[in-house]
Protein backbone atom coordinates (compact mmCIF):
# COMPACT_ATOMS: atom_id res chain seq x y z
CA UNK A 1 0.00 0.00 0.00
CA UNK A 2 1.35 3.42 -1.20
CA UNK A 3 1.49 6.50 1.82
CA UNK A 4 -0.86 9.09 1.54
CA UNK A 5 2.35 11.78 2.29
CA UNK A 6 3.60 13.00 -0.58
CA UNK A 7 -0.03 13.47 -2.33
CA UNK A 8 -0.53 15.84 1.42
CA UNK A 9 2.55 17.45 0.46
CA UNK A 10 1.43 17.97 -3.16
CA UNK A 11 -1.78 19.48 -2.71
CA UNK A 12 -0.17 21.58 0.27
CA UNK A 13 2.43 23.26 -2.15
CA UNK A 14 -0.16 23.85 -4.60
CA UNK A 15 -2.13 25.59 -2.45
CA UNK A 16 0.65 27.32 -0.69
CA UNK A 17 1.64 28.29 -4.62
CA UNK A 18 -1.82 29.51 -5.44
CA UNK A 19 -2.08 31.90 -2.41
CA UNK A 20 1.43 33.49 -3.57
CA UNK A 21 0.15 33.96 -6.55
CA UNK A 22 -2.97 35.69 -5.51
CA UNK A 23 -1.03 37.85 -3.43
CA UNK A 24 1.17 39.45 -6.24
CA UNK A 25 -1.78 39.63 -8.44
CA UNK A 26 -3.93 41.84 -5.11
CA UNK A 27 -0.14 43.84 -5.09
CA UNK A 28 0.15 44.23 -8.69
CA UNK A 29 -3.66 45.78 -9.28
CA UNK A 30 -3.12 47.52 -6.02
CA UNK A 31 0.22 49.25 -7.43
CA UNK A 32 -1.62 49.76 -10.48
CA UNK A 33 -5.04 51.79 -9.47
CA UNK A 34 -2.20 54.17 -6.94
CA UNK A 35 -0.49 54.92 -9.85
CA UNK A 36 -3.78 55.70 -11.63
CA UNK A 37 -5.03 57.95 -8.89
CA UNK A 38 -1.57 59.65 -8.47
CA UNK A 39 -2.02 60.55 -12.87
CA UNK A 40 -5.69 61.87 -11.65
CA UNK A 41 -4.20 64.07 -9.24
CA UNK A 42 -1.27 65.29 -11.12
CA UNK A 43 -3.98 66.05 -14.47
CA UNK A 44 -6.40 67.58 -12.23
CA UNK A 45 -3.78 70.21 -10.84
CA UNK A 46 -2.59 70.50 -14.36
CA UNK A 47 -6.01 71.68 -15.64
CA UNK A 48 -6.08 73.95 -12.59
CA UNK A 49 -3.34 75.55 -14.26
CA UNK A 50 -3.91 75.88 -17.43
CA UNK A 51 -7.79 77.03 -16.62
CA UNK A 52 -6.14 80.01 -14.48
CA UNK A 53 -3.73 80.91 -16.40
CA UNK A 54 -5.92 81.07 -19.83
CA UNK A 55 -8.74 81.93 -18.54
CA UNK A 56 -10.48 78.90 -19.44
CA UNK A 57 -12.86 76.67 -17.65
CA UNK A 58 -11.89 73.00 -17.05
CA UNK A 59 -13.15 70.87 -19.99
CA UNK A 60 -11.55 73.56 -22.20
CA UNK A 61 -8.49 73.47 -19.88
CA UNK A 62 -8.51 69.20 -20.11
CA UNK A 63 -9.11 69.40 -24.05
CA UNK A 64 -6.27 71.85 -24.16
CA UNK A 65 -3.63 69.17 -22.51
CA UNK A 66 -5.28 66.50 -24.12
CA UNK A 67 -4.68 67.76 -27.85
CA UNK A 68 -0.78 68.58 -26.74
CA UNK A 69 -0.48 65.05 -25.85
CA UNK A 70 -2.05 63.76 -28.37
CA UNK A 71 -0.40 65.71 -31.24
CA UNK A 72 3.60 65.42 -29.15
CA UNK A 73 3.32 61.85 -28.88
CA UNK A 74 3.12 62.12 -25.11
CA UNK A 75 1.38 60.79 -22.26
CA UNK A 76 -0.98 62.83 -20.99
CA UNK A 77 0.15 62.42 -17.96
CA UNK A 78 3.64 63.05 -18.37
CA UNK A 79 2.18 66.75 -20.27
CA UNK A 80 0.54 67.49 -17.12
CA UNK A 81 3.55 66.62 -15.01
CA UNK A 82 5.74 68.95 -16.89
CA UNK A 83 3.00 72.35 -16.82
CA UNK A 84 3.07 71.82 -12.34
CA UNK A 85 6.89 71.49 -12.37
CA UNK A 86 6.89 74.86 -14.95
CA UNK A 87 8.84 72.87 -17.44
CA UNK A 88 6.36 73.18 -20.44
CA UNK A 89 6.04 76.59 -22.23
CA UNK A 90 2.70 77.72 -21.68
CA UNK A 91 1.57 80.65 -24.90
CA UNK A 92 -0.39 82.73 -22.28
CA UNK A 93 -1.47 85.49 -25.04
CA UNK A 94 -1.83 85.07 -28.82
CA UNK A 95 0.49 86.20 -30.77
CA UNK A 96 3.40 85.50 -28.31
CA UNK A 97 6.50 83.86 -29.72
CA UNK A 98 8.46 81.63 -27.99
CA UNK A 99 11.22 84.17 -28.65
CA UNK A 100 9.76 86.35 -26.20
CA UNK A 101 11.75 87.09 -22.73
CA UNK A 102 9.86 85.85 -19.37
CA UNK A 103 9.19 88.70 -17.78
CA UNK A 104 5.33 90.70 -17.16
CA UNK A 105 3.82 89.55 -20.64
CA UNK A 106 4.00 85.35 -19.54
CA UNK A 107 4.28 82.96 -17.02
CA UNK A 108 6.95 81.16 -15.43
CA UNK A 109 6.03 78.32 -17.62
CA UNK A 110 7.65 77.71 -21.17
CA UNK A 111 5.94 78.40 -24.45
CA UNK A 112 4.53 75.18 -25.46
CA UNK A 113 1.31 76.19 -27.34
CA UNK A 114 -1.38 74.79 -25.00
CA UNK A 115 -2.88 77.94 -24.66
CA UNK A 116 -3.02 79.43 -27.86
Amino acid sequence: MTSKWPRRWADSATIAILQHLAALEAQTINEQLTHALNSRVIIEQAKGMVAERGGLNMEQAFARLRSYARSHNLRLADVANDVILGGLVVRLRRGMTSEEPAGARRSSMVDSGLLT
